[in-house]
């Protein structure tokens, strides 16, 4: 019998992230025994953030932008919105 691995989503909240981002997502991509779906709301960003999510996500079709148009305020914030928004059973 053939043993599926556990499925983990991670939301990431990210606002002005350019510098670290691609780092944080190459990390948790890594993780082993697992598979991983990443969601990340982007808090209106001033640098170039959006520009390494859209590029890592060529590469990578488990992450997805759930939104990265809106002000948030604070990552506790963002991740309310985030757990209102996402479908998890996909």
């Amino acid at each position: 019998m053939k043993s599926e691995k556990p499925k983990i989503a991670v939301l990431v909240a990210a606002y002005n992230g350019e510098q670290y981002i691609e780092k944080q997502l190459i990390s948790i991509l890594s993780q082993v025994g697992v598979e991983v779906s990443i969601y990340i709301n982007l808090d209106k960003s001033t640098d170039n953030t959006i520009n390494v999510i859209k590029r890592l996500m060529v590469t990578y079709s488990n992450i997805s932008i759930v939104s990265e148009d809106k002000v948030f305020g604070s990552a506790c914030s963002n991740f309310f919105f985030s757990l209102t928004n996402i479908d998890l059973n996909k």
